[in-house]
């Protein structure tokens, strides 16, 4: 029976007392650990100078004394019987009211009932422990049914002082919680893995194209990926694994269905992949920045054509009419000067004709 079971059938007796609760978990845990001879699996430790109502737990950083006064009735999680009574007769709030009738009722019912229903009333007492180990066994299968990360906390030194850091303190805490060892084992494990085909879509990119002949036989087929993912690992760690030594350790390991990587194998593969994919950018990027430099240039040459051919037009048109407007200057000069001489000759045409007309008519008479 546990430290909880044990508190909680404390609870239920009508007698049950700090007291006794502590004496029944040290001596059930004694007689555990002396049955199993192996006094190194004690938890519940029991010493001289210990006060009825204390005990020890033994915990990987030493042994801590725990008090249970008052354990069982802060467990039992029971409102005073007059504010019960107070809120039954006098509370004006039916829902309040309501409530508080129904949690007298179910106290009444625990008070009355017997012995012999003894695991009947532990089934309907909630007590706080009770709430505890249920809201853990909740928690738990959240935690079973997800990706979980943990995090440890270390104390920097046992004074708690700012910006001070004992290390040997540090170095105890971490070879007591096994990170050490938890470290020294993942290092010689393989922490990751993948299937043949993962393997094979991820990091065929990284070697020379392979020509396999696929067939409809799914088996044909599964050896061929199999094949096919251990020649593209055995080219890309290729001087990968070599210690100071020069002793070389294979990365990886091949089983049935999936490969095993050592530490920082697929991390090696990655970094491998990212880097083709960073450089395989970089061309794309290039060329594609080529062509629109081209098209930019290509329309930058045609509206530049345009703005010259506009540019030419105007000023061929100013000069037109500039040399128009010349033209037309001379030809009013020339045409005045030949209207001038044209109409001084007509004068003296005139004249002459008139003289003709004079004489001709004298000579008449």
């Amino acid at each position: 029976m546990g430290v909880i079971d044990t508190l909680n059938d404390e609870c239920i007796r009508p007698n049950g007392s700090d007291a006794s609760f502590v004496y029944k978990i040290k001596a059930y845990h004694n007689n555990a650990s002396n049955n199993n001879s192996d006094m190194n699996n004690l938890v519940i430790v029991s010493e001289k100078l210990h006060l009825p109502v204390q005990f020890g737990v033994k915990h990987f950083i030493g042994t801590v004394t725990y008090d249970a006064t008052k354990i069982v009735e802060v467990n039992n999680d029971l409102l005073p019987k007059d504010l019960i009574d107070l809120c039954v007769n006098y509370c004006t709030n039916k829902i309040v009211n309501n409530e508080f009738k129904k949690l007298q009722q179910s106290r009444l019912k625990a008070e009355h009932s017997k012995v012999t229903n003894r695991r009947l009333t532990k089934s309907n007492t909630k007590t706080v422990a009770g709430k505890f180990r249920s809201q853990l066994a909740t928690l738990m299968m959240k935690i079973v049914e997800s990706k979980t990360r943990y995090i440890r906390c270390i104390r920097p030194n046992k004074e708690m002082q700012l910006g001070l850091l004992d290390h040997s303190c540090t170095t105890r805490q971490l070879s007591s919680a096994g990170l050490v060892t938890a470290i020294a084992i993942s290092r010689e494990t393989f922490p990751d893995r993948l299937e043949y085909k993962n393997v094979t879509e991820r990091f065929s990119i990284l070697i020379a194209p392979h020509e396999s002949s696929i067939t409809a036989n799914g088996t044909a087929l599964e050896k061929n990926i199999r094949i096919w993912a251990e020649q593209i690992l055995e080219e890309l760690f290729i001087g990968f694994g070599v210690d100071a030594l020069g002793t070389i350790k294979r990365p990886y390991a091949c089983g049935k269905t999936r490969i095993y990587f050592r530490t920082g194998a697929l991390e090696h593969l990655e970094v491998k992949r990212e880097h083709y994919y960073g450089v395989t950018a970089t061309i794309i990027q290039r060329y594609f920045r080529c062509k629109l430099s081209k098209l930019n240039y290509a329309c930058k040459k045609i509206f530049c054509s345009l703005l010259q051919a506009t540019f030419r037009s105007s000023y061929a048109r100013g000069i037109y009419r500039e040399k128009l407007y010349s033209i037309v200057i001379i030809q009013s000069g020339v045409r005045s000067w030949s209207g001038k001489k044209y109409y001084s000759q007509s004068r003296l045409h005139n004249a002459s004709v008139k003289i003709q007309t004079a004489y001709r008519c004298q000579v008449c008479k």
